[in-house]
């Protein structure tokens, strides 16, 4: 077990689906990057990237989900340097929220 699946399963207060699904991810209006998620769930979801982010950063995403796309500001929480990283949704909408819920189909 790697030390951000130690650290995240202790602060998660919600279920994360293993799943790979492109998001877009700005900051600042400006296009980091896109790249492929490693786990999603309400509270937030991991990217694996190499982008340089930094822990407290505040980004957009966006998901083209086949339901809708999703919009999301979000914080980053962890930084795995050159592997990923974590963060946390800010705010979500009743209707984000929703449409998360039926695009990964938790309940």
């Amino acid at each position: 077990m790697s030390e951000y699946e130690k650290i995240s399963k202790d602060r998660r207060r919600f279920e994360r689906k293993r799943v790979k699904i492109e998001v877009s991810f700005y900051k600042g209006g400006q296009v980091i990057k896109t790249a492929n998620t490693r786990d999603i769930g309400l509270g937030g979801l991991y990217i694996a990237s190499d982008a340089e982010v930094k822990v407290g950063d505040l980004l957009s995403l966006t998901i083209d989900f086949e339901e809708g796309k999703f919009k999301a500001e979000a914080a980053v929480v962890y930084v795995d340097e050159g592997q990923g990283f974590g963060v946390r949704f800010q705010n979500l909408s009743k209707e984000s929220e929703e449409l998360l819920k039926k695009a990964i189909e938790i309940e």
